[in-house]
């Protein structure tokens, strides 16, 4: 009886430690089943990340000749309005220049005489030089006289002809009575003498 009773109970701790085998087996399986979906989780997300990066490079390396001809096209265009505008520019200057050669020779046409400031009217074909004096002009004719005037030489420069030319910043000759030219000044018909700086010597016929 008495190993009837020890019998059963090893036979009880021998069904005990195998339903805990059976459970750390079973707990090992669903730890192994719960790893292995969760690498193949990881690998699928692995595998999309791959799938991502190819698609990224894939749609980089589509714009580069995009983006490269977008670039090329810009600087066409830039260059094309540089061009234009340089040009636009060379021909407003050109037309300015034209325009005022333009209003320069219908001036030259159309006046032949200048009027002083005091109201005096010079004939061009009389006048023989003009001088430079401080804040005032004077402006000497081939009859022997001469007229003093506030203002400055530039202001008459802008009037005359061209056989007037600058031998000086403060004289202005008219070509037409000129006798002999020297090195340093002009002699006139008269005899006057007008000095001719280095600045103006290149202007000389």
């Amino acid at each position: 009886m008495g190993d009837s009773k020890k019998g059963l109970f090893h036979f009880k701790m021998a069904r005990k430690h195998l339903d805990s085998l059976n459970r750390m087996e079973q707990t090992k399986q669903i730890v192994k089943m719960e790893l292995t979906n969760d690498v193949e989780k990881k690998q699928e997300q692995l595998e999309e990340l791959a799938k991502k990066h190819m698609s990224l490079n894939t749609q980089f390396q589509t714009l580069i000749p995009i983006a490269g001809g977008l670039l090329l096209m810009v600087l066409v265009f830039i260059w094309l309005y540089k061009r234009t505008k340089s040009k636009k520019t060379i021909l407003e200057h050109e037309k300015e220049s034209t325009l005022k050669e333009v209003e320069k020779l219908k001036h030259l046409v159309i006046k032949n005489h200048i009027i002083l400031k005091d109201k005096t009217k010079v004939y061009i074909n009389d006048l023989m030089y003009i001088k430079a004096d401080d804040k005032y002009i004077r402006v000497f004719t081939s009859d022997g006289k001469n007229h003093l005037v506030r203002g400055r030489i530039s202001d008459l420069d802008e009037q005359l002809p061209p056989n007037f030319i600058r031998t000086h910043r403060s004289y202005i000759t008219n070509r037409n009575f000129i006798k002999q030219i020297q090195p340093t000044l002009l002699v006139l018909t008269e005899g006057t003498k007008i000095p001719i700086s280095r600045k103006f010597r290149d202007q000389m016929p």
